[in-house]
């Protein structure tokens, strides 16, 4: 059995987290379709500057509530670092995955990788897949829908909604940093494989793009935690979290099409 954080503790400390300023209730942009959680097969979402996929087996509450708690994590980073400069990425990392541990999220793996990819050209996009597989394992074998969104982005149109979204929260972060998730049950238990990938570019003026086009960075620092979660704690901390996001969830979570 996972253990369980105090209620108490965890909303408190979602309580005083300090947020960039909520969206005005008037003029809201809209992020795009409006994410259909009760897909039973499956869906894929992006989260501000993150992509997640979700199993079917995944409840349409569990998957709210953890694009909740995933946009919490990443509006928290954002305002820590946003006085730090671009190549000061360790920060970000820090609050990102704090913030999940502290709402109950339990580290049960984590693997940091610093690849050297001087000389060679790639796209990001592969170099995802690759990790995401890697840390799988044998489920990537299932029907993962992050890995089909990723091997179908090369048919993506850059004017979607929803990757408008992506790539507008993506710049505001001041770095070359994809984040992916991907979700799936075992039994009442929630999984979560994140990953997070920062490029050391050559250029600092020069943007990595997630569609099209490779890159020459030097080095791509991976980042892989895998955590898992029960029901009723992810439940107990729901409320406080969209409490706290308030207009973000309206402005940052949308569908993507697969």
């Amino acid at each position: 059995m996972i253990a369980r954080p105090d209620p108490e503790e965890a909303a408190h400390f979602v309580e005083q987290l300090d947020l960039p300023p909520q969206p005005l209730d008037f003029g809201l942009e809209s992020a795009g379709s409006e994410p259909d959680f009760a897909s039973p097969d499956g869906s894929a979402v992006a989260i501000a500057g993150q992509l997640a996929g979700f199993t079917g087996a995944v409840p349409p509450e569990i998957r709210q509530n953890l694009s909740n708690a995933l946009l919490l994590a990443q509006l928290a980073a954002n305002k820590a670092s946003e006085q730090l400069a671009a190549d000061d990425i360790k920060p970000w990392f820090d609050t990102y995955f704090e913030v999940l541990e502290k709402v109950g999220f339990l580290l049960e793996d984590k693997k940091d990788l610093n690849l050297d990819m001087t000389g060679q050209s790639f796209e990001v996009r592969d170099v995802l897949i690759r990790q995401l597989t890697d840390a799988l394992g044998q489920a990537a074998s299932l029907a993962s829908q992050i890995i089909e969104l990723l091997k179908g982005l090369t048919k993506t149109s850059t004017k979607n909604p929803w990757y408008q979204l992506f790539d507008r929260q993506v710049r505001q972060q001041n770095a070359d940093l994809f984040q992916l998730s991907d979700v799936r049950m075992d039994a009442a238990t929630v999984k979560l494989t994140a990953i997070a990938i920062d490029i050391d570019s050559r250029s600092a003026s020069v943007r990595v793009p997630l569609i099209g086009g490779a890159s020459d960075a030097r080095t791509l620092h991976v980042r892989t935690r895998g955590y898992a979660i029960d029901e009723t704690t992810l439940t107990n901390a729901a409320m406080p979290i969209a409490w706290k996001l308030g207009a973000h969830i309206a402005t940052s979570i949308a569908e993507i099409e697969i």
